[in-house]
């Protein structure tokens, strides 16, 4: 078909190509869209993971080298759906919390996308948390992560029962 197959990404930058595609890991999408942004190849970024520091590296190096970057870490239209609407809902909730429901394989916790909404929901308004972390009698840790203000519980599951 003459698609050209690479085993290595080093392999794939000594060809001629417009765009790259990453969906792979999130300990090191980071590097390679930042090495295909230097060599000037835009990037479309299929992979979760990329903190809210990390995309503003990849914006400073994209505009430095006139490069266009798309971030989708999620392609699943319920997923981008929820966030949305979450990101919607924010401007009138005085308060959230993010339940992140994965595989019991999922080695992020938060997920990149769970993540990622906590830092963009940050930028809506402050979420007032109603009792302080601080005066919670018990575990601490009971009350999940604290990610950009947001409380995010990341719940991993080989299968997923929800009793109501």
């Amino acid at each position: 078909m003459g698609i050209p197959i690479s085993s290595t990404f080093e392999e794939v930058l000594q060809k001629p190509l417009d765009v790259l595609i990453d969906y792979t890991k999130p300990d090191s999408v980071k590097q390679r869209v930042l090495t295909a942004l230097s060599k000037g190849i835009c990037v479309v970024v299929g992979t979760s993971g990329l903190t809210a520091a990390d995309f503003a590296e990849i914006e400073k190096e994209a505009l430095s080298h006139k490069c266009g970057v798309i971030a989708a870490g999620n392609f699943a239209i319920t997923a981008a759906l929820a966030n949305h609407f979450a990101l919607i809902a924010a401007k009138h909730l005085p308060s959230w919390e993010i339940i992140d429901y994965a595989p019991a394989y999922k080695v992020d916790a938060p997920s990149g996308t769970g993540r990622e909404l906590a830092e963009r929901l940050s930028r809506v308004r402050q979420n007032e948390i109603g009792v302080p972390l601080n005066k919670i009698h018990g575990a601490k840790e009971a009350r999940g992560a604290n990610v950009s203000g947001t409380q995010v519980h990341s719940v991993r599951l080989p299968i997923l029962c929800i009793c109501l």
